[in-house]
C-alpha cells in the first residue's frame, strides 16, 4: 500500500560543525542537494546529523536558489558512542587492509551500514597498496557519512591508519576486551560474550597473512574466528565478521541484567 501525504520518513542531512543550535547549517554538499535537487522549501521538516551521536529535528524557515534557513524543531534525538552503556551499537573494530583498488568506498559504505564502530586501515606484507594506491582516509570517511543518513547511524564509522601491523599489535585491545583473528574453517563467532565489551577483528589481505604476521597474531592472544569453510576476499570478510560480532555482542547487550 502506497504512503499516505505526510507518511514518508524524514530526510537526514549532515550538519556543519561546530553545530550552532540557534543557526543551524547543513554542509555545504548538502545544502547544496537540498536546494537544488530536493528543492525543499519554506515549513518542510528533516533531520540534522552531527555524527557524534546526535539527530537534530529541523524545519526550513526560508530558501531561496543559494541560501537554506533552518531551525530547530523539536529535542534533539542523542546515543552514546558504541560500547558505551545505552549505546544500539557495541564497540567493535575491523583492522585489515584496504582491498583490491575500487573495494575500498563499497568496504567502508558496508561496514558503517552494519554498525562497526572503526576501521583500522592495516598496511601488512601482501597489501593491495604497496606501489601507493591506497585509498584515502578523508574520502573513506565522506563514503561512511553517506551511508550513516541511508541507515539511520548517529556515530560515524571511525577510519584511521594506515598502520603497520606491530604499531596496531602494540595498542592492544581495549580493557577487557578481545580479539579475533578471521581463518577459514576456524569455529564461528561465539555464541555468546560475558560482557558487551570491546572487539577487535583482525583481517588479512587478499594474498593473507604472512607466517610471520600469522604468528605474531597468534601470540599476542586473538583467537581464531571462521565464517565460512572458503577463503574469502577481504572486503567480504571484513563486512561479514563485523556484521557477525555486532550482532553477538547486540544480543548480550539485550539480554536482562542480573
Amino acid at each position: 500500500m502506497p504512503r499516505r501525504r505526510g507518511e514518508a520518513p524524514l530526510r537526514r542531512f549532515r550538519l556543519r560543525t561546530p553545530f550552532v543550535e540557534t543557526d543551524p547549517r547543513l554542509t555545504e554538499a548538502d545544502e547544496a542537494h537540498a536546494l537544488r535537487v530536493l528543492r525543499l522549501s519554506a515549513g518542510d521538516r528533516l533531520l540534522g546529523l552531527t555524527g557524534t551521536g546526535e539527530e537534530w529535528p529541523l524545519v526550513v524557515r526560508a530558501a531561496d536558489r543559494r541560501t537554506l534557513e533552518l531551525e530547530v524543531a523539536g529535542a534533539c534525538r542523542s546515543e552514546p558512542q558504541p560500547g558505551a552503556a545505552g549505546s544500539r551499537l557495541p564497540a567493535v573494530t575491523v583492522l585489515a587492509p584496504a582491498p583490491r583498488p575500487g573495494e575500498a568506498e563499497t568496504m567502508a559504505d558496508q561496514l558503517a551500514q552494519v554498525g562497526v564502530a572503526r576501521w583500522t586501515l592495516l598496511r601488512t606484507e601482501r597489501s593491495q597498496d604497496v606501489r601507493g594506491s591506497a585509498p584515502r582516509a578523508d574520502r573513506l570517511i565522506r563514503v561512511a557519512q553517506e551511508a550513516s543518513k541511508q541507515c539511520g547511524r548517529l556515530w560515524d564509522l571511525e577510519v584511521e591508519g594506515p598502520v603497520d601491523l606491530a604499531s596496531a599489535l602494540g595498542e592492544g585491545p581495549e580493557e577487557g576486551g578481545s580479539d579475533f583473528l578471521l581463518s577459514a574453517g576456524s569455529p564461528g563467532v561465539p555464541a555468546e560474550f560475558d560482557a558487551p565489551v570491546p572487539v577487535r577483528i583482525w583481517v588479512g589481505p587478499e594474498g593473507g597473512w604472512s607466517d610471520e604476521e600469522h604468528a605474531l597474531l597468534v601470540e599476542a592472544g586473538a583467537r581464531p574466528m571462521g565464517l565460512s569453510p572458503l577463503i574469502l576476499r577481504t572486503s567480504t570478510a571484513a563486512v561479514l565478521g563485523g556484521a557477525a560480532l555486532v550482532r553477538a555482542l547486540g544480543a548480550t547487550r539485550d539480554e536482562p541484567a542480573g
